[in-house]
C-alpha cells in the first residue's frame, strides 16, 4: 500500500512538473516575441531619428549657405 502511494504521489507530482514546465516554456516564447517586436521598435524608432537628423542637418546646411549668399550680396552691393 505505501509502495502504491509512493508511486501515485511520484506519478502526480511528475505530472505537476511537466505542467511547469510546460507553462514556463511558454512563458519564454512570448517573452522573447515582445522582446523581438520591441528590439523591431527600438530599430524603427532609431532609423527614423537617425533620418530626421540628417534632414535636420541639411537643412541647417542651407539656411547657412543662404544666409552666407545673402551677406555677401549685401555686402557687395553697399560697396562703393
Amino acid at each position: 500500500m505505501a509502495d502504491m502511494n509512493k508511486s501515485h504521489f511520484s506519478t502526480m507530482l511528475d505530472s505537476i512538473k511537466a505542467d511547469h514546465v510546460a507553462a514556463l516554456g511558454a512563458h519564454s516564447q512570448d517573452a522573447e516575441k515582445k522582446l523581438e517586436a520591441m528590439r523591431l521598435e527600438h530599430d524603427a524608432m532609431s532609423e527614423r531619428a537617425r533620418r530626421e537628423v540628417e534632414t535636420a542637418k541639411a537643412e541647417l546646411e542651407v539656411s547657412w549657405v543662404v544666409e552666407l549668399a545673402n551677406g555677401r550680396s549685401r555686402g557687395l552691393s553697399e560697396t562703393p
